[in-house]
């Protein structure tokens, strides 16, 4: 059997190693099967604390799960991007009248409407324009539908809701 090594991998410290450092394909004389070692683990999907199982030559081959028990191949943990390389976290929901603040659109929406106010539940289905009142929330309007989801702008911003839509 043998471990191929796909470009740069960064190191794993070995647990009780005295500060060694193994990466993989490197030289591993030290560690024999029984051994601890960290590991990439298949099925939890963490680093985390493996038993060594089995090696070739000096090399560690198969590796035991001390958490979940999975015997795999031995992995070290994949490469992690760079800083400044991270996907940016979404943008919030900009509504269609850019710029004006959610007071001043519940406003204009809350005068549009008629209608008596609905109270809330989430198994209620509701339509667009309805205006429902929500005991933590206070008095919204109802501005797009969607499966067993409906959008709402309250005073103080948009919120999606759900609904037996």
């Amino acid at each position: 059997m043998k471990i191929l090594n796909h470009g740069p991998i960064p190191p794993s410290p070995i647990p009780g190693g005295k500060g060694e450092i193994l990466v993989k394909g490197e030289n591993v004389s030290n560690l024999s099967a029984g051994k601890d070692v960290d590991s990439y683990c298949t099925k939890c999907k963490l680093e985390l604390g493996h038993l060594i199982v089995a090696m070739v030559g000096d090399k560690i081959a198969k590796v035991k799960c001390n958490t979940c028990g999975g015997i795999h191949n031995y992995r070290v943990l994949k490469v992690q991007k760079p800083a400044g390389t991270a996907k940016k976290a979404a943008t919030p929901k900009i509504p269609k009248e850019i710029g004006k603040p959610p007071e001043v659109l519940w406003q204009e929406r809350i005068s549009k409407t008629r209608g008596a106010e609905i109270p809330y539940e989430m198994g209620k289905a509701f339509k667009v324009g309805d205006v429902i009142a929500h005991e933590l929330f206070g008095k919204g309007v109802v501005l797009q539908i969607a499966s067993k989801k409906c959008t709402a702008i309250f005073v103080d911003k948009e919120r999606i809701m759900v609904s037996a839509n």
